[in-house]
């Protein structure tokens, strides 16, 4: 058996950018910075700790608190977008009998659920996995810990577009893919190339490169 975990946001769906603007702006009014014109990007929590020397993890706090808050009061149907290619990913995966689909993301738990609402028919729901539920998130050891527990015997996948998450699963004896889709404003790359390894961490420049890799394996 094969299980693939997969991480939530700028994975398979990412929120669009009215979504990110206002979750953004509140989390610093949270910590307390000023707005102005924010270029950082996707990659917020990082920058922002960088920026203003502030600890990362009461950044991803702030950051997540808006988050909930932002969509508590919205309609998160309305408010996030699916990568291209990552529907037909799944379907593909899910409809072998060999594959478990499962999620390993940080969040709020209900934020979360939500977010996947339209792709929750193909994950198990004993291998999704929220930091919320779990207390401890990603890439602490024991959010990975508990996903091999659930997972039991078996070829163990992670993919994510955070290099320290994937590196982290890595570590706990997962073969780790990273996502790079999110980088493509068209959801991947349509030019020839092959698949990349390095240090020993599978690089997916598309969402069908992630089937080839766990179908080669």
């Amino acid at each position: 058996m094969k299980i693939v975990y997969f991480d939530i946001d700028q994975t398979l769906l990412r929120a669009n950018e009215k979504a990110y603007e206002e979750i953004r702006k509140n989390a610093l009014v949270k910590l307390r910075r000023p707005y102005g014109s924010l270029k950082e990007g996707v990659k917020f929590v990082k920058a922002i700790s960088e920026k203003y020397r502030i600890d990362m993890n009461e950044v991803q706090e702030a950051y997540n608190n808006a988050a909930k808050e932002f969509f508590e009061k919205n309609e998160i149907k309305n408010f996030i977008d699916v990568y291209a290619g990552v529907s037909e990913m799944l379907s593909e995966l899910y409809k072998s009998d060999e594959i478990k689909l499962g999620i390993i993301s940080n969040g709020d738990s209900g934020v979360q659920r939500k977010k996947i609402e339209s792709l929750e028919k193909f994950f198990d729901e004993n291998l999704v996995i929220i930091s919320g539920d779990v207390g401890t998130r990603k890439p602490e050891e024991k959010i990975y810990e508990i996903a091999k527990e659930r997972a039991g015997a078996g070829n163990i996948f992670f993919v994510d577009d955070d290099a320290k998450n994937v590196e982290g699963a890595k570590d706990a004896g997962f073969v780790g893919i990273l996502s790079k889709w999110s980088e493509d404003a068209d959801g991947g790359h349509s030019d020839e190339y092959k698949i990349e390894q390095k240090n020993g961490i599978y690089i997916a420049r598309k969402p069908s490169d992630v089937v080839k890799i766990i179908n080669d394996i």
